[in-house]
């Protein structure tokens, strides 16, 4: 930016994107008067790519200089995640695997695309196309606390709805964290509510913000599960908010069976059931 005319250089500096072909003025870096640098990009996407290039603006033109790609670095287990909307997750160990500790709540894909979000609910069960919603419970002050919904053919888009690094488990990486806190082998590929015995489910809800009698629930693991309900994908009506958590589970592949994980305030099992990819339910998401 420094090369061209000065008497003509209106303003300079840094700009980025994640996009090779998108760095441009709209995303830039504070600069100083004499064109330094005086910003910090504080939330970086783990694992993602980003590329900067500096800038100078004319009189009727923008000069760009040339690209610096920079990768940010993987975390440490049990750091956090951010998603592409600067949302930031905790996260820990469990037993083998590094899960979110919050439902997810992210607006947009991994690629920074929009995931449309449908309140009404003849428009819910009418949706040709992925879609999010706030859980009827869910007021603009508790989305954090209970994130949102996503139906299935937003859960299985392979723009990823879960940040860069991460994803939406699968059946088998759910078996994985059942058999952890106590699923017996021969129950883990059962339809229904398994683990009841052990109190499986109980490690997994919060002791908080679940109505009586939260059966079992211990919250061992921290994974802290809370009860947003379920979307109907026939309907578009909300149910068991408040009593139930529902989870995705991905499927091997687009088009398969897909299943939700259900936590109930009336048990301490883990149920495992088939759904539609037009019902509405949480995501927490896993590590790659």
């Amino acid at each position: 930016a420094s090369s061209v005319n000065a008497a003509r250089v209106f303003g300079r500096g840094i700009c980025w994107s994640r996009k090779s072909d998108a760095a441009s003025v709209d995303s830039l870096l504070v600069t100083s008067a004499d064109g330094s640098i005086d910003d910090t990009l504080v939330i970086l996407l783990e694992g993602a790519t980003f590329v900067f290039r500096s800038y100078a603006v004319g009189d009727g033109y923008v000069h760009y200089g040339p690209a610096a790609i920079l990768q940010a670095p993987l975390l440490p287990p049990g750091s956090g995640v951010v998603d592409v909307d600067g949302t930031i997750y905790p996260t820990a160990l469990i037993g083998s695997q590094e899960w979110m500790l919050d439902n997810l709540r992210t607006t947009r894909y991994a690629n920074g695309d929009p995931i449309p979000e449908i309140n009404d609910n003849v428009d819910w069960y009418l949706a040709p196309s992925a879609a999010r919603c706030h859980p009827a419970l869910n007021a603009q002050g508790e989305a954090q606390l209970y994130g949102v919904l996503y139906n299935g053919l937003a859960m299985v888009d392979p723009r990823n709805v879960c940040p860069s690094g991460w994803h939406v488990p699968g059946d088998d990486e759910w078996k994985v964290l059942e058999e952890f806190v106590g699923v017996s082998a021969n129950e883990l590929d059962q339809t229904g509510v398994r683990g009841t015995a052990q109190q499986a489910g109980g490690a997994l809800k919060a002791t908080t913000n679940w109505p009586a009698p939260n059966t079992g629930a211990t919250n061992s693991t921290g994974f802290a599960a809370l009860p947003a309900g379920f979307r109907s994908g026939s309907s578009g009506t909300f149910f068991d908010v408040g009593y139930t958590a529902f989870f995705w589970t991905a499927p091997a592949a687009q088009g398969q069976m897909v299943r939700t994980r259900a936590l109930s305030n009336a048990h301490a099992g883990i149920e495992r059931s088939p759904v539609s990819y037009g019902a509405g339910a949480s995501i927490r998401c896993v590590r790659d």
